[in-house]
């Protein structure tokens, strides 16, 4: 279980979403405070957590700042649905400020 976060990428895939049909003038960066984010596996659960909802188009994650930021279109999401998704993940979104 140490070496997990070496090869958690294999569970993990990128699977970043390019913007297609989507107006990138019109995304909106998200970025959140996350509470319980220890190592480069909890960034990657986060971020495969969220880039499995539509609308999400990149995601951002870092154990380090506790911080993720999230690029998103509001016409597809929503902010609540974000942080759901994160929550679901056993780790906790704390705040958020929408830019």
């Amino acid at each position: 279980m140490m070496a997990f976060p070496y090869y958690s990428s294999v569970f993990y895939p990128d699977n970043q979403k390019e913007l297609l049909g989507a107006d990138a003038t019109k995304l909106i960066t998200l970025d959140l405070d996350i509470k319980g984010m220890t190592c480069e596996s909890c960034n990657l659960h986060v971020e495969h957590a969220t880039q499995e909802i539509n609308g999400i188009y990149d995601v951002d994650a870092d154990f380090n700042t506790g911080e993720a930021k999230v690029k998103f279109d509001p016409s597809q999401t929503t902010e609540e649905k974000i942080v759901q998704s994160i929550n679901a993940t056993g780790y906790k979104v704390t705040g958020s400020i929408g830019k």
